[in-house]
C-alpha cells in the first residue's frame, strides 16, 4: 500500500466488484426461493387442515342424516295429527338441547368450535 493511496486497497476493483454483484444476486434469488418454498407449505398446511375439517362435516352430516332416516317414519305414510317433538315428550322428560352445558367460559378447542358433536 503506497502512502498516497490508503482507501484504495479496501475498495474491490471492477472485476471484483462484478463477481460480488453476482454473488449477491445469487443469494437474493436463493432466500426468496426459500420464502416462497415457505409459503407454499404454509398454504398446504392450511389447505389440508380446511380439507380435514370439511371432511369431518361431511362424514358429521351422514351420520345426522342417517340417525333422522333411522327414527323417522317412512315418509310415504303421512299422518293426519301434527304434533311437535316436544308435546310427544312426558311432561318429566327434557329434550337434550334443554340440558345444562357446562359453565366454563373458556374457549372451546378448534375442532369443537365448529364441530362440538365430533369429539
Amino acid at each position: 500500500m503506497t502512502p498516497g493511496t490508503p482507501n484504495k486497497a479496501r475498495q474491490p476493483s471492477a472485476a471484483q466488484q462484478t463477481q460480488l454483484d453476482a454473488k449477491e444476486r445469487q443469494v437474493t434469488a436463493a432466500l426468496q426461493r426459500c420464502q416462497d418454498a415457505a409459503e407454499a407449505e404454509r398454504r398446504g398446511a392450511v389447505a389440508l387442515q380446511n380439507a380435514r375439517v370439511r371432511v369431518a362435516v361431511d362424514e358429521a352430516e351422514k351420520r345426522k342424516t342417517s340417525e333422522r332416516q333411522v327414527t323417522r317414519p317412512d315418509s310415504t305414510v303421512t299422518s293426519s295429527v301434527s304434533c311437535s317433538p316436544r308435546t310427544l315428550l312426558p311432561p318429566n322428560k327434557k329434550r337434550p338441547q334443554d340440558t345444562q352445558r357446562p359453565e366454563s367460559d373458556a374457549p372451546l378447542p378448534p375442532a369443537q368450535r365448529y364441530l362440538p358433536h365430533v369429539i
